[in-house]
């Protein structure tokens, strides 16, 4: 058996994190618009570190074909924000033109996300306080990278041996 494509299909708790795209899909909604689903590995969180390596966001997002402008715009605002943070840069979107819908889930082309590393904040589901589905939204690398580095603060906060308060009562 070979694990090296393998990865914990559970979510990971809520934090910050930098992930990969592993599988794309192009499906339907049940209102029969289109929808891209992702599955994206863990990598890292800003909070958690190494804790939920391998485990799996499942997301997706529609496409912005509706035909409603309010509802296009504001898809087209979530797949702009989702390969900005893949990778892309907002002005190669620009020059790039049509973003081909079938070229997401190919190989090889502008277009494909399999292999793309991004970041996003996530929070998973939680029925038992109402919350039946998970929360996520991407978010950019400076984003990611200052969540990381106020974590990293407070671990060396919590963790320096200039506490006043501790210095007072060890002396």
């Amino acid at each position: 058996m070979n694990f090296a494509d393998t990865y914990i299909d559970m979510a990971p708790g809520a934090d910050i994190f930098k992930v990969e795209v592993v599988t794309v899909e192009a499906t339907k909604t049940r209102a029969e618009n289109d929808r891209m689903r992702m599955k994206l590995r863990v990598i890292e969180g800003a909070r958690t570190g190494t804790t939920f390596v391998n485990h799996t966001i499942r997301t997706g997002l529609n496409r912005a074909n509706t035909g409603d402008t309010k509802k296009d715009s504001m898809m087209m605002d979530f797949w702009m924000k989702c390969l900005v943070s893949l990778g892309y840069s907002a002005a190669e979107l620009r020059e790039h033109g049509d973003f081909e819908w079938d070229n997401i889930a190919a190989v090889n082309k502008f277009e494909t996300l399999k292999g793309r590393v991004g970041f996003m904040s996530f929070k998973p589901a939680d029925p038992e306080n109402g919350q039946k589905w998970s929360k996520d939204w991407w978010i950019t690398e400076s984003q990611y990278n200052a969540a990381a580095g106020a974590q990293a603060e407070v671990v060396e906060a919590t963790t320096s041996s200039d506490d006043p308060l501790s210095q007072m009562l060890n002396d």
